[in-house]
């Protein structure tokens, strides 16, 4: 694999994790105050 796709690779790891992570705190509950899932 070429440096390139290493680290593409690894930016669609980061944005995955982000995404379940963003949505983990989107649908959390209403009398919950803290911003951490």
């Amino acid at each position: 694999m070429k440096p390139w796709q290493k680290f593409f690779l690894l930016e669609c790891l980061l944005a995955v994790m982000f995404a379940a992570w963003f949505t983990r705190w989107y649908k959390r509950e209403p009398t919950e105050p803290s911003l951490t899932p």
